[in-house]
């Protein structure tokens, strides 16, 4: 573990190293993975490596869920409601393969936040409950990636193979009892089945 996490902090110092270069390039667009996460992005620099900074995505979406209820034959209220955000900040290197694809590297700090909740009621008072799941996950993502040079936009594929620190509660209440806490912490590693996060960028 220690020799990874030495691993990964050598790379990202040395990824955030300056280059010099006379033609500042700026970019601002979309970023998407799978169906429901979404974002935006902007990078600045040159036409070799930029800063890059993401709002509300690659798991750090916004995904809202009105307070919604239902009633069951056991006259049972079921309510739930859950808010989930993400940023990142991070520096990539671009390679020319050819006029049109570029290959790109780097790597990102990242932190993501999500809160869940839950709540069942009855006309019985006694069968009440509800349950507050809050998770959050500071950590570190390297990117590998293409870029695919239109006239107008770049449309841009990449891997983030990621470590992350998981910490956060789970708070359940049932009927008249008191509530029950919990802390849950985790490490987590992926280097495969990695979602594949698309952009659209327009540069300017």
């Amino acid at each position: 573990m220690k020799k990874t996490l030495f691993f990964f902090a050598t790379f990202i110092l040395s990824l955030f190293v300056t280059a010099q270069s006379s033609n500042k390039v700026s970019e601002l667009g979309l970023v998407f993975s799978n169906a429901d996460q979404f974002g935006l992005t902007y990078r600045v620099g040159n036409e070799h490596a930029l800063w890059r900074f993401n709002a509300l995505s690659l798991g750090g979406s916004i995904n809202t869920i009105p307070l919604t209820s239902t009633l069951n034959s056991d006259n049972t209220l079921n309510s739930a409601n859950s808010l989930s955000f993400g940023i990142s900040v991070g520096r990539e290197y671009r390679i020319p393969i050819n006029n049109l694809v570029d290959f790109r590297y780097g790597a990102d700090l990242s932190y993501s936040y999500s809160r869940n909740y839950t709540e069942e009621n009855s006309d019985n008072i006694n069968n009440f409950s509800n349950q507050t799941l809050v998770n959050n996950t500071p950590g570190i993502n390297l990117v590998f990636g293409l870029n695919f040079k239109l006239k107008y936009l770049i449309i841009g594929a990449e891997l983030k193979p990621n470590f992350q620190y998981n910490f956060g509660s789970t708070d359940t209440t049932e009927g008249t009892n008191s509530t029950e806490y919990k802390d849950q912490t985790s490490l987590l590693f992926s280097l495969s089945n990695l979602p594949v996060q698309f952009s659209v960028v327009y540069p300017f």
